[in-house]
This record gives C-alpha cells, sequence and structure tokens, in this order.
C-alpha cells in the first residue's frame, strides 16, 4: 500500500460510525493497533491487515468465528477486500525477508512507545507554571521522574534526552492513543496479528463500549496536549482529526505529584546537558 492509513475510517468502523462489513471491526482494530507502531509505515500497517484477514478467514474455517452469512460467503467477501493476490504476494515476500512475526517486531519498538507516552503524560499532567515543555520533560525523564522513587511502579525508565527526543518524533502524533491505553488498562500496544490467542483478543476489545471509552479518552487527551505545547513543536507532528461524532471525555488525570514537580523545578539548559544516560 502507498497512499496513507485511513485511521478516521478505522475509528468509524470501530465506533459503528457507519456499516461495518463483515468482520471488518476485528480486522480494523488489528490496523489500528498495527498504525500504533508505524504511523508513518502504511506498508507495514498493511500487512498487519492482511494478516488478521487471513486470521478471521481460518477462525471461519475451524468454526471459531460466527459467520454473518455463510461461512463461504464470509471467505469470499474477506478474501476480495483483504487478501487479493496482490496483497497476499506482497505480504509473503515482506514476511519471508523479515523472517520476524508482528510480536517480535512490535516488542523492539516498546521503549520508544513507553517514552512518548510518558511525554504526554507529562505534558498533560504538569501544573502550568513554570510552563511545560518537551526540553523540561525530557529533562524530567533522564532524571527517572517516572521511575521508583517518583513513582510506586515504574512508568518509564530513565533515558537520556536524545533518546526520548527520537521516541517523541517517531511517535508524538499517535501518544495519546498511547496515554489513553495505559489509562484504561486496554492491551492494544502489544496486540499483534499474528500473536498467539489474538482472535479472541480482538473479539474482545472490539466491543463498541470498549471503543467509544477509548477513544473519547484519547481525543480528550489530545486536545489537552495540544494546548500544552507551542505552536511550532505542535505543527511538528500530524495529529488526528477525529470523525465527527467522536465525543471527549477527560480521562481526570492527576498533577504530577510535589515531589515530581520538584524534580521538574531542577530543570535548566545547563542541568540538562550534564545528563549522561543511555
Amino acid at each position: 500500500m502507498t497512499h496513507r492509513t485511513d485511521i478516521i475510517d478505522l475509528i468509524e468502523v470501530l465506533l459503528e460510525l457507519r456499516e461495518p462489513r463483515p468482520h471488518e471491526r476485528l480486522i480494523a482494530l488489528a490496523t489500528f493497533c498495527a498504525w500504533l507502531y508505524w504511523p508513518a509505515g502504511p506498508r507495514m500497517v498493511e500487512d498487519a491487515r492482511a494478516v488478521a484477514g487471513a486470521l478471521v478467514v481460518r477462525g471461519l474455517l475451524q468454526g471459531k468465528v460466527q459467520p454473518v452469512g455463510t461461512v463461504s460467503e464470509d471467505v469470499d467477501v474477506l478474501m476480495n477486500l483483504y487478501l487479493s493476490p496482490s496483497v497476499v504476494a506482497d505480504v509473503l515476500l515482506d514476511r519471508a525477508y523479515k523472517q520476524e512475526p508482528f510480536f517480535i517486531e512490535y516488542a523492539a519498538i516498546e521503549e520508544e512507545h513507553k517514552l512518548a507516552c510518558a511525554t504526554a503524560e507529562y505534558l498533560v499532567r504538569a501544573p502550568r507554571l513554570p510552563r511545560p515543555s518537551l526540553n523540561r520533560c525530557r529533562f524530567f525523564i533522564a532524571k527517572g521522574g517516572f521511575a521508583p522513587p517518583f513513582t510506586k511502579t515504574e512508568i518509564c525508565p530513565p533515558r537520556a534526552v536524545s533518546t526520548s527526543k527520537k521516541a517523541w518524533f517517531h511517535y508524538g502524533a499517535v501518544s495519546p492513543f498511547l496515554l489513553a491505553a495505559r489509562i484504561s488498562k486496554l492491551p492494544l500496544v502489544d496486540l499483534a496479528p499474528d500473536d498467539d490467542g489474538a482472535l479472541a483478543k480482538l473479539a474482545r476489545l472490539s466491543e463498541v463500549r470498549l471503543m467509544t471509552s477509548y477513544f473519547q479518552s484519547a481525543n480528550a487527551i489530545q486536545t489537552q496536549l495540544i494546548a500544552s505545547l507551542d505552536l511550532l513543536a505542535e505543527r511538528r507532528l500530524e495529529f488526528v482529526n477525529f470523525p465527527r461524532g467522536v465525543e471527549s471525555a477527560d480521562p481526570s488525570l492527576s498533577e504530577l505529584s510535589p515531589q515530581q514537580q520538584k524534580l521538574s523545578r531542577t530543570y535548566s539548559v545547563a542541568n540538562a546537558t550534564k545528563i549522561r544516560i543511555r
């Protein structure tokens, strides 16, 4: 696939803002989860969509997925939509070349996800004074602001300013979705289409009620995040324009703890340049 992933269409399908095709919501969720890893890599997302389509076809043939029509009718629809000969050929060649399942590739990106998610969380939770900034946030993460003793459990490991900066460049635009998933405890960020039990997980997590709450939270987080970013930083990222009909539900994140705020106030350009963490 050479064009960009239509994330708005995926959200509309998952929230039933338009009539879904047979089993489309299962495949849309797997595609959305892949997009969280490759927001600028539509070819990888298309591969994941095709694998998810094959997963549902196998589920139909094995009696694990309830058909909308007959099994053969549903399989024909899925083959036409997601498993055309050209798509199957591309996926087979891509997978043969990489020789790695999706869940291994997802694991390799996990740290950058955590850093981007922590950056969004800091910008949303930091008090307005002093004004939060990306540089102050990267200093805060490098000094362990989202790890013990500042938090009960490790939200994000301490990492160098340059490492956080790279993660934000790659995943800043999807960080509202990452943070919403963490807050809601929905295991979306590691839901690979070729993982064990993926079909059952997709069926459970694609339930409209869960998806509605999730996307409403992500919408609210994105609004707060954009308000925290300066205009230049905002323009460097392409945030999602949510479809009409997606409301905003504030997840009510508390401010940083007094200890975390104290750490954040110690930021200065001089201090930030002295940090040496991988």
